[in-house]
């Protein structure tokens, strides 16, 4: 299925290509619930697979809800002709150029959770391993950053030794020194995504913004 993408959504993709070549590792795009952040990264990473051969993209998710496998499923129907994988797809497989790899981190991180074996776990690092050996390329995604991101889910990001990791939210985590892409809750009711807008200011404390559709 083809999705038109909105203005908004082309412009934050060409921000984010733009912050990849920039020096900072960390990029934080900042985008409103109901924005189609996902469909953004998605199209954003095909596009910079396209420019740049032997790169892997993992995306990595907090627990709840199955993140990663809606985030695989979205982009399997919107975007063509790329790679996805789930972890049980990486580990009879590895990781291999131009990958798209959905990883729900608490199946690698808490206590008790038995989706991976020890042995499963080792496996895991030596995947990372042997694609690092193959001059493969991680660039990480953390999606919903501001939910149980700790120290243990930071672990797992140092294992790819990646330059680039793109945090995303809608309510961020300030970072230092990071690149900062925002989407702003005007352009996505301009577009009609989001149906309106409580703008407080001085003149108007609780004026209410809405679109036309």
């Amino acid at each position: 299925m083809n999705i038109r993408l909105l203005n908004f959504q082309k412009n934050a993709i060409d921000k984010l290509m733009v912050a990849m070549q920039n020096s900072s590792k960390e990029i934080i795009l900042k985008s409103p619930t109901g924005s189609g952040k996902t469909i953004i990264l998605t199209h954003f990473m095909r596009r910079y697979l396209a420019e740049n051969n032997n790169t892997v993209w993992v995306w990595l998710t907090p627990g709840k809800g199955s993140l990663e496998e809606q985030s695989k499923a979205k982009m399997d129907k919107y975007v063509h002709g790329t790679k996805t994988k789930l972890i049980n797809d990486l580990m009879t497989n590895g990781f291999k150029k131009n990958d798209c790899v959905f990883i729900n981190w608490e199946k690698l991180t808490k206590k008790g959770n038995k989706a991976l074996s020890e042995g499963e776990r080792t496996n895991f690092k030596e995947w990372i391993k042997k694609a690092l050996n193959e001059n493969l390329r991680f660039k990480i995604i953390i999606d919903e950053s501001h939910q149980n991101f700790t120290a243990k889910s930071d672990e797992i990001v140092q294992l790819f030794k990646t330059d680039k990791v793109i945090r995303c939210s809608a309510t961020p985590t300030k970072i230092p020194n990071a690149t900062m892409i925002e989407v702003s809750d005007r352009e996505v009711i301009e577009e009609g995504l989001i149906k309106k807008l409580i703008v407080t200011n001085e003149n108007f404390p609780s004026s209410i913004i809405t679109n036309n559709q």
